[in-house]
């Protein structure tokens, strides 16, 4: 039970982000471009999304196991945190 309480909680969660980004995005974009624009930021994820399937498999036969290849592929997550890191305020 509580199993089906975690799962509708997580869909409930995951909805609201889902809502808040289809009212969020169109806004950050003028008229002229509004559609195409939020179009390309909703499906981006989607061809980053499909490399990332057809290159865990790669990695599982190169690091020989599935989960070292999710280790492997984490470091993405890492790149992106000392990017973070170093890069420059943006201050008003």
């Amino acid at each position: 039970m509580i199993t089906l309480v975690e799962i509708g909680l997580l869909s409930f969660m995951f909805g609201i982000s889902q809502g808040l980004l289809g009212v969020y995005i169109p806004l950050l974009f003028p008229v002229s471009i509004r559609a195409s624009a939020t179009g390309f930021c909703f499906n981006i994820g989607r061809f980053f999304t499909a490399a990332a399937v057809y290159s865990v498999g790669t990695l599982v036969a190169t690091f020989n196991g599935y989960g070292n290849s999710l280790f492997a592929f984490s470091f993405v997550f890492l790149m992106g945190l000392v990017f973070l890191l170093f890069s420059k305020k943006i201050t008003n």
